[in-house]
């Protein structure tokens, strides 16, 4: 019994510092939305959440799919469990594409009217969408994971998530590749770490370049 609230306990402490790292981007994402609709938004606040993504959101995202969705579909024996969560991940990686692309089309300190309309439905879907998903995800570790491991299992899995974690970090650069020239690519928002890109699929770039002008 008492192994059994131990691993509880590691696990809900564990939960609890994955719900504090998220909350700390939704409070940067809120921030700057509130910025937005008062006018005073710049490209470096823009910049600012972008690197908070970047550096701790998405390597987190990617240490989830390495290790925490396989524990939990063994956990619950439902290999398709995290399926939904999966899809997830995709969409907010792709609203971080987006940002990338508009924050750094932005070549001004003060944003135009255009430029912050398209920041703030974007910043909007992805507050809404990581808030959903931290829920969800939340839930679901829990009724797999607190019951089910014991304490030297969640120690390992703990580890192997954070090893993860730290790869992924070591990983992530924002890039495009342009349209017309596909065997260059500009690193959007460099991360001097990493060793692999993000990168925007093609036939989006233009369009999302033209957009920018506006």
């Amino acid at each position: 019994m008492a192994s059994k609230q131990s691993s509880k306990a590691a696990a809900i402490g564990w939960l609890g510092d994955l719900e504090k790292d998220a909350h700390a981007a939704l409070l940067q994402i809120e921030a700057l939305t509130g910025q937005l609709a008062a006018g005073s938004g710049s490209g470096a606040a823009v910049d600012r959440v972008l690197d908070l993504l970047i550096e701790q959101v998405l390597p987190r995202l990617d240490a989830e799919e390495a290790v925490l969705f396989p524990a939990v579909a063994n956990a619950l024996q439902q290999p398709e469990a995290t399926a939904a969560l999966r899809a997830e991940h995709v969409q907010i990686r792709r609203l971080v594409e987006v940002l990338g692309t508009v924050g750094n089309n932005s070549h001004h300190e003060r944003l135009s009217r255009g430029e912050a309309g398209r920041l703030r439905r974007n910043l909007d879907a992805l507050h809404g969408l990581l808030g959903r998903h931290l829920q969800e995800e939340k839930s679901m570790c829990c009724r797999a994971l607190c019951g089910t491991l014991g304490p030297d299992e969640v120690a390992a899995l703990l580890r192997a998530m954070a090893d993860a974690e730290e790869r992924a970090g070591h990983g992530i650069v924002l890039v495009a590749l342009p349209w017309r020239d596909p065997t260059e690519a500009i690193a959007l928002r460099p991360n001097p770490r990493a060793t692999r890109p993000l990168v925007f699929r093609l036939a989006d770039l233009g369009r999302k370049l033209k957009e920018g002008e506006r």
